[in-house]
């Protein structure tokens, strides 16, 4: 189970919008409260998915354990 944090915000129409910083490209609307956090529970579903099958098409990256970085002070 993954846990994400939405910022919902009242909309001057009437509704409420949904993101999350967390998870890039989730825009939810609905005319409730329950109803837009549903909306955004299933549109974080799908892209979290969706993006999960694409790492897994993607060889993995060598990512150094260790970086030494000189910085002047």
């Amino acid at each position: 189970m993954t846990y994400i944090t939405l910022t919902i915000e009242p909309l001057d129409e009437g509704g409420y919008v949904a993101t999350s910083r967390e998870v890039q490209g989730l825009v939810a609307q609905g005319k409730t409260m329950d109803e837009v956090i549903g909306y955004a529970r299933d549109i974080a579903k799908t892209l979290l998915d969706e993006r999960k099958k694409l790492r897994s098409h993607v060889p993995a990256l060598s990512v150094p354990r260790q970086q030494k970085l000189v910085v002047a002070v």
